[in-house]
C-alpha cells in the first residue's frame, strides 16, 4: 500500500527539523560571526574543528553504547528521535539569543552550537535512519533525506 503525501510531509519534517538543519544554520550565519565577534576569520576554523570532533565523540559513543547494550530498540529509537528535536530547537534558539557571547575573547557560543549541532547530525544517520528504514516503508528515507537537504537552502 502506497503512503499518501502527508505521511511523506510528516517525515521530510522530521528530516528539516531533527538532522543538520542546525548545522546549515551556523554554516550560513557565520559571515555575520566572523565579522562581529572577536574570533574574525579563524571562528569558521575554530568551528569546523569542534564539528569534526564532535562527531567523531558522537560516532564513538554510539558504538560503544550500541556494542555494550546491544542494538536499539524501538523505543530507544523513538526517544533518540525526539531527543534530536528538542536538542535541535534548544540550540538553534540558544544561538539566536546568546550568539554574542564570548570568553576571554573566544566565542564559546558560536563553538558550542558547531559542537552540539555536528554531534545532533551525526546521531540523526546513525541512528534515525536506520530506525525509520527498519520500522516504516522503506520510501519514507527518501522523505527525511529530503528534509534534510532542505536545511541547507
Amino acid at each position: 500500500m502506497a503512503l499518501g503525501l502527508r505521511t511523506h510531509v510528516c517525515f521530510a519534517w522530521l528530516g528539516f527539523s531533527a538532522s543538520w538543519t542546525p548545522t546549515d544554520v551556523g554554516w550560513n550565519n557565520m559571515g555575520v560571526f566572523m565579522r562581529c565577534l572577536s574570533g574574525g576569520l579563524m571562528l569558521a576554523d575554530y568551528s569546523a574543528i569542534a564539528g569534526q570532533i564532535s562527531a567523531a565523540l558522537t560516532l564513538l559513543v554510539f558504538s560503544l553504547v550500541h556494542v555494550v547494550r546491544g542494538p536499539p530498540v524501538y523505543e530507544s529509537n523513538v526517544t533518540i528521535v525526539w531527543a534530536l528535536l528538542l536538542l535541535g530547537v534548544a540550540a538553534v534558539l540558544c544561538i539566536a539569543a546568546l550568539w554574542r557571547t564570548e570568553i576571554d575573547n573566544v566565542a564559546v557560543m558560536v563553538i558550542g552550537y558547531m559542537f552540539v549541532a555536528n554531534a545532533l547530525g551525526t546521531l540523526s544517520w546513525i541512528a534515525t535512519v536506520p530506525f525509520l528504514a527498519s520500522s516504516f516503508d522503506g520510501s519514507v528515507v527518501s522523505s527525511f533525506y529530503a528534509g534534510s537537504g532542505l536545511g541547507s537552502l
